[in-house]
């Protein structure tokens, strides 16, 4: 099945949709969460059987994204998860993680591949150490490309909702928000990049907490922030953008006049 997710006409997007497939039919199923550990890396996962590196990646997208785009998509076979991901992110990060959703894919049927050869060699010592060192290899590629999406997933989708923080309110439920995505975290015994993303918007969170204390509720971004967070809800058609185009347009009109407003002051 086609999720509209990618351009399948370039031959690309078959992890994305074969891994949205797998997790819709496990939150479908309502399906437990494993915690498996492949290739060194330990997470939960709906799918510990199949695709469970991707799934767990998707549903991390679904941390930001929810699960309606998700579902809508499937059923529909429409853009509207893709949309609604660049719309958290951008069509460059979007574009960068379906590739490398494609190359997750390539590389575990390599694996599968090798290991087959491998359980075939009988006592060819040296094939046996040369099929070895290609499949530490592999392991080694996937474990490296699992953690490089991850990082382009959190770091993108969560500097992207730090823009939009315009209250108290919204500041507490964007920290609490950044401390749970630690429970679908996929980690390694040597990942630290989660930790020290944390802290850098920590320092981010003050800086814009002193702003708010000083400057009240950042009235100016109300709007827009209500109506790019419930894209989730919208059906992204040409109504849809024509509207938050002309927000756009008061939001700039305000902010003229405030400034206008100082100048005279």
């Amino acid at each position: 099945m086609k999720l509209g997710l990618f351009d399948v006409l370039s031959g690309k997007g078959q992890g994305i949709n074969e891994a949205s497939v797998q997790l819709m039919a496990s939150l479908v199923a309502d399906t437990n969460s494993d915690r498996v550990k492949y290739y060194n890396m330990t997470f939960e996962t709906s799918s510990p059987l199949f695709y469970p590196i991707e799934t767990a990646l998707i549903n991390q997208m679904l941390y930001f994204t929810g699960s309606y785009p998700l579902f809508h998509s499937t059923l529909y076979s429409n853009h509207i998860f893709k949309n609604t991901f660049i719309a958290k992110s951008s069509e460059k990060i979007y574009n960068q993680i379906a590739t490398n959703f494609d190359l997750l894919l390539h590389y575990e049927t390599l694996l599968a591949e090798y290991s087959q050869q491998l359980s075939n060699c009988a006592e060819d010592s040296k094939k046996i150490n040369r099929l070895t060192t290609k499949i530490d290899t592999v392991k080694t590629t996937l474990l490296n490309l699992t953690l490089s999406t991850q990082n382009m997933i959190l770091e993108n989708c969560f500097q992207h909702e730090f823009d939009f923080i315009t209250d108290t309110y919204s500041l507490t439920a964007f920290e609490k928000k950044l401390h749970d995505f630690r429970q679908i975290l996929i980690t390694t015994d040597s990942y630290h990049f989660y930790d020290q993303f944390v802290l850098h918007m920590m320092n981010q969170l003050e800086e814009k907490r002193e702003l708010i204390k000083v400057h009240g509720t950042l009235s100016y971004l109300n709007n827009l922030q209500t109506e790019l967070l419930d894209l989730e809800q919208e059906h992204f058609g040409l109504k849809f953008f024509y509207r938050l185009f002309d927000k756009l347009k008061l939001l700039f009109e305000e902010a003229v006049r405030n400034k206008n407003h100082s100048d005279i002051n």
